[in-house]
């Protein structure tokens, strides 16, 4: 059996009898349905039986049926299977299984083309996720689909080490090395990233590891973009997409609106990654980027009122998680909608994007004790509009 991909269901798609009947069985398996394998083949043997009466071709497909059968009365390792697909057409030397780590609707035809819904179904609901965990030595890069890891590779780049820290020159030498080791470990990762896109292209990108070895593999990224590698530029869409899309969508309140600053933002990253100097986190740099071409569009458009509203788009965990087991949901919702645009942005950045007040100044390009002010200020009125409805607590 082989894993799922995107290859795989294009083929199958691109199948057609001339010659003979093709048969397609999709067949759930999960142990936790069926606990006896004798339950699943129960399911097959019925949808074998209601094929044969119906006729429409099954005679011809008999040998093909009967083998569907053997293979899967001869048994499945259903330690990391749910599901599985069969394609067999003897016609056309075709015989195409797929074990899936996912449960799949039972399902028996006989046509002239292979039924590929199901499949494609999954393609779409679980896209793949490209992982890379990485700290300054060490880099494991797995790409997931479905709950099932897919391509899996690790890199290891050991620092050199001094036994005397007694210092001296030996000891700035050994250290000046070890940086020097540390940003062609963090290369490396990247260009391993960069190389599994390539060729196994996967939907999103999540770095993991300390903030400093992730800000360098995405620093990383922009030196690529800069001299216009278009496969760097790629990751890092993958990588700032959904962020963005989840803070312009509340900001914005329209799903357009959300969509045009995005692609705004990014074209500038595009074009101007040459002028990143290292002063911030890519993060920062890149929000800062968004922030402004959202107050553009705000005084072009005249869509404050508009942006005063709040929707907050249904996605992964995010920093807010804490803040809103603190309070309740909707009316924190309400409370956030009355604040004055700038109040409720320094909100939005400290508890949904996790910025710090430092960050968050060069953001919205103003001093650090503005944005504090603000933050009270946020606080204080979020707190009045709380109490008005019944609810007590400090904000964190």
């Amino acid at each position: 059996m082989g894993p799922l991909t995107a290859d795989m269901v294009r083929s199958l798609a691109a199948r057609k009898s001339t010659t003979g009947p093709i048969v397609s069985l999709y067949l759930d398996v999960d142990g936790q349905r069926h606990i006896r394998a004798r339950d699943y083949e129960h399911e097959l043997d019925r949808m074998l039986r209601e094929v044969r009466e119906r006729g429409g071709g099954a005679e011809a497909a008999e040998a093909d049926l009967r083998r569907v059968e053997a293979f899967v009365k001869a048994g499945i390792d259903r330690s990391r299977t749910r599901g599985i697909a069969v394609f067999a057409s003897s016609a056309d030397a075709l015989f195409e299984t797929v074990e899936l780590a996912v449960g799949v609707r039972n399902h028996l035809a006989v046509d002239h083309i292979v039924h590929i819904r199901q499949l494609e179904g999954l393609l779409e609901r679980y896209r793949r996720y490209g992982v890379l965990l990485i700290d300054r030595q060490r880099a494991r890069l797995m790409v997931f689909r479905a709950g099932e890891v897919h391509d899996r590779s690790e890199l290891f780049d050991e620092l050199p080490r001094h036994d005397d820290d007694g210092g001296g020159w030996d000891r700035d030498h050994v250290r000046d090395h070890a940086e020097a080791q540390a940003q062609h470990h963090l290369r490396r990762a990247a260009q391993a990233a960069f190389s599994l896109h390539q060729e196994r292209p996967f939907d999103h990108l999540v770095l993991s590891g300390p903030e400093a070895a992730v800000n360098d593999v995405e620093r990383e990224l922009l030196r690529r973009i800069s001299g216009g590698d278009r496969d760097a530029f790629r990751d890092l869409y993958l990588r700032y997409h959904r962020r963005l899309a989840r803070f312009l969508t509340r900001l914005t309140h329209a799903r357009e609106d959300a969509e045009e600053i995005i692609n705004d933002t990014l074209w500038i990253v595009w074009q101007r990654a040459g002028d990143f100097r290292n002063a911030s986190r890519v993060s920062t740099w890149i929000m800062g980027i968004a922030y402004r071409r959202a107050l553009k569009l705000f005084r072009r458009a005249a869509t404050h009122a508009r942006a005063m509203t709040l929707e907050i788009a249904e996605g992964e965990p995010t920093a807010s998680d804490a803040l809103e087991a603190a309070f309740d949901r909707r009316l924190l919702e309400r409370g956030l909608a009355q604040l004055p645009l700038e109040q409720r942005l320094v909100l939005e950045f400290t508890y949904y994007l996790d910025h710090s007040c430092e960050e968050i100044a060069d953001i919205m390009e103003c001093p650090v004790n503005t944005v504090k002010t603000r933050m009270f200020y946020a606080k204080k009125k979020l707190q009045e509009v709380l109490e008005q409805r019944g609810l007590s607590g400090e904000m964190p």
